[in-house]
């Protein structure tokens, strides 16, 4: 390729570039020198597994991958994390570098020769040395050619004796800084690799390696240090291709006036071989599949159940361990996959499968839940009509029925068991009589419960009764006596009557005629019986002549009072006659009535508040019974005003200001003072200032008597001067205007 010049005033920045030079003969003979080990064969636990690979090289090698790379967290490292979720084989690929530079004249040593550049080629001796942009030379130290740059060794000896490519890079991207055509094996994989060594700090080469024309690897950015060497490399499948141009092409669009200045070194290109190894990696299932159960019948005469995990992992290695959850309980199959429970509940499989060769255990675990139908316990079934006499044993049964597990037997306190609880048949005796209660409660096989309860009558004998007739009857007249007898069965009645009262009709019914035949106080009763016993009950009767009676009343004018059939309104003796609740005895009643007149009181007040004023009435009860008038009047006393004058320097205290206070009737007296505003007094004064900042309209409040004073200063602006020089300057960084 034929060279360029581009001319420029650059006078800063240049690279320096040096190769090692090798006969590019024996292209066929590459040997690798690495030792690659994939680790050994590992397991892990399905379906998505996780183990870290092993891989290991020994010796210098230019890259490394894993393939397949979809299921590994990085495949170009050489212990990724593999993700699997069946048996895989990885593949460990790493490539070496051959001993045998391709490159001629990769280290400059043998001058400007074997190579060709887009830059222009400048003597070392020239005068004006790499002062122009886009220009090249061979040289020991970049302080040679260029004053302004300093001494650097090169990269391949380091003690000023060896040479280098000092470059001054122009703007133009994609300019070829160094090419050199050589031959390849097809489909082989080369590495490139070069120095590079900042000979300016300002903006640092940008270069990037090429083959046939197409850049490959990334761009590499100097870091800008003065003469230190930094290594850029880049690797390139030669595919069908048998010949490859080689270039190290520019990338910084600086024009070279301020930097791009560099050294190349030790350009080299090395034949690659590739070395693998393999790894696989055992997925170890722990699968569980459990069917689908039937639903636990509650009541069923044999509820137990099969739950069938067969579809899971099998294997020799393979174990089953169930454990029932929340009380239930597994009736056989334990340590297979199936097993048979009669609960239902929650029944825990933990699988567990090991690999013996790594000694790798899985684990999985699954819950499955059987579920019942909810059904309840049939209802037991008590016989009706429990009777029983006090102190009595007798027995009480309920049916067995499907489901049935166990019975629980309460009873009112009255009632104590004798044997059979838990069962379905119970002794019990009474211990106290009126109505008990018995209740038996049983449960399924799902635990559900289900009740029943029947009240039992115990007798202590025929019931006390409340016999109902008059207390009082009249003289000589037939009275009838009864009960209720709604609650007694099987129960004999005979009535007892005293000497004085004979008996007409119903001796044996639950109601009885009889006639009294004498005065004074007599007691009727009847006797009931049955099987548990004998009691009496009976009423205490009054049969008397009429009495008279003798009131004294005492009334208030306009008072009511019936007597004798009139109202009277005077004070005096009346008569009146009345018969008795029974309607028999006659009662003359004598009353002596005294009316009483009522009291009426009058009281004078004072007050202070105008809606207190007025005429009060109050009514009160006297001891006699009758009413007595309170009349409360009530006066309005007055109130004082005072007016006052006043005077003051601050706005906010000017107005009319009101006091409150109380005079010697107790009443309200009113202050009213006016308070006026004093003026103050306002003084002016002007000034002057240099300082733009100072000026304005300032006002200043001072204190004085009896007001504040205000001062007010207007600050004008004084003019100032300006004065223009001129001067001159050889430096361009110091050309232009500037104020003082």
């Amino acid at each position: 390729m034929a060279g360029r010049s581009i001319m420029g005033m650059g006078i800063i920045g240049c690279v320096l570039l040096s190769f090692f030079s090798y006969s590019n003969s024996n292209l066929d003979s590459i040997v690798c020198n690495v030792q690659v080990d994939a680790g050994q064969d590992l397991a892990a636990c399905g379906p998505n597994g996780q183990v870290n690979l092993q891989g290991s090289v020994i010796g210098d090698y230019v890259s490394l991958e894993w393939t397949p790379a979809s299921a590994l967290s990085d495949p170009f490292s050489l212990n990724p994390i593999a993700n699997v979720s069946q048996t895989t084989t990885f593949t460990l690929s790493v490539q070496s570098s051959d001993d045998l530079n391709l490159i001629t004249n990769g280290d400059f040593e043998s001058g400007n020769v074997a190579f060709s550049s887009n830059y222009g080629y400048v003597d070392p001796g020239s005068p004006l040395g790499l002062i122009n942009p886009g220009t090249y030379t061979i040289t020991t130290s970049p302080s040679l050619v260029l004053s302004t740059f300093p001494p650097c060794d090169d990269h391949t000896f380091g003690d000023g004796t060896g040479q280098m490519m000092v470059v001054n890079g122009n703007g133009n991207v994609g300019a070829s800084v160094w090419c050199q055509t050589i031959p390849v094996n097809p489909n082989s994989v080369y590495s490139l690799s070069a120095w590079i060594a900042s000979i300016v700090p300002f903006s640092p080469a940008q270069l990037q390696f090429s083959v046939n024309g197409v850049p490959i690897g990334g761009i590499f950015n100097s870091s800008g240090a003065i003469c230190g060497w930094e290594p850029f490399s880049a690797t390139w499948n030669s595919g069908a291709t048998t010949s490859a141009e080689i270039c190290i092409i520019n990338q910084n669009s600086s024009g070279g006036l301020l930097g791009n200045n560099f050294g190349l070194d030790d350009i080299a290109v090395f034949g690659t071989c590739t070395e693998t190894d393999q790894v696989t990696v055992n997925v170890l299932e722990a699968t569980i599949s459990i069917s689908p159960p039937a639903v636990f019948d509650c009541n069923a005469a044999d509820p137990c159940l099969e739950i069938n995990a067969s579809s899971s992992t099998t294997g020799p290695n393979v174990s089953y361990t169930w454990t029932p959850l929340g009380g239930g309980s597994i009736v056989s199959g334990q340590g297979t996959p199936i097993i048979n429970v009669c609960t239902p509940g929650d029944y825990q499989l933990e699988l567990t499968n090991l690999d013996p060769a790594t000694g790798l255990i899985c684990t999985s675990s699954e819950i499955i839940t059987i579920n019942d139908n909810g059904a309840i316990p049939f209802q037991p079934v008590i016989p009706e009509d429990l009777e029983a006499c006090l102190n009595e044993v007798f027995t009480v049964q309920v049916d067995v029925l499907p489901g049935y597990q166990n019975y629980s037997w309460t009873h009112s306190p009255g009632l104590s068991i004798i044997s059979g609880q838990g069962t379905n048949e119970v002794i019990f005796q009474s211990s106290s009589g009126d109505g008990q209660l018995i209740c038996v409660e049983v449960d399924n096989h799902c635990g559900y419960l289900n009740q029943n309860c029947m009240p039992v009558i115990i007798s202590e004998g025929p019931p006390q009764v409340d016999i109902i007739g008059s207390l009082e009857p009249c003289y000589e007249d037939a009275s009838i006596y009864s009960f209720d007898n709604t609650l007694l069965n099987d129960t004999n009645i005979e009535w007892q009557p005293p000497a004085g009262i004979d008996i007409i009709q119903g001796q044996f019914n639950n109601d009885v005629e009889v006639l009294f035949n004498a005065t004074g106080s007599f007691e009727l009763c009847v006797e009931l019986s049955d099987d548990c016993g004998i009691q009496s009950s009976c009423i205490q009767i009054i049969h008397e002549a009429p009495d008279t009676l003798a009131l004294d009343t005492i009334s208030c004018p306009g008072d009511s009072i019936l007597i004798g059939g009139i109202f009277p309104d005077s004070s005096g003796l009346y008569f009146d006659t009345l018969f008795s609740v029974l309607g028999c005895d006659s009662v003359i009643i004598a009353t002596q009535l005294l009316i009483v007149d009522p009291d009426t009181l009058y009281q004078q007040n004072s007050t202070c508040i105008s809606i207190d004023v007025g005429l009060d009435t109050f009514l009160y009860g006297a001891i006699t019974g009758c009413d007595t008038l309170l009349i409360i009047e009530t006066f309005l006393e007055s109130s004082d005003t005072i007016q006052l004058m006043d005077s003051t320097c601050d706005p906010d205290s000017v107005g009319i200001v009101q006091f409150t206070d109380t005079n010697t009737n107790g009443c309200d007296s009113f202050t009213f003072v006016t308070v006026d505003l004093i003026d103050q007094d306002t003084l002016y004064f002007t000034s002057g200032s240099c300082d733009s900042s100072e000026v304005g309209l300032f006002t200043e409040t001072v204190a004085g008597l009896p007001c504040d004073e205000v001062h007010i200063t207007t600050v004008s602006l004084l003019a100032s001067d300006t004065i223009q020089m001129m001067d001159s300057s050889c430096d361009p960084d110091s050309v232009g205007i500037f104020q003082y």
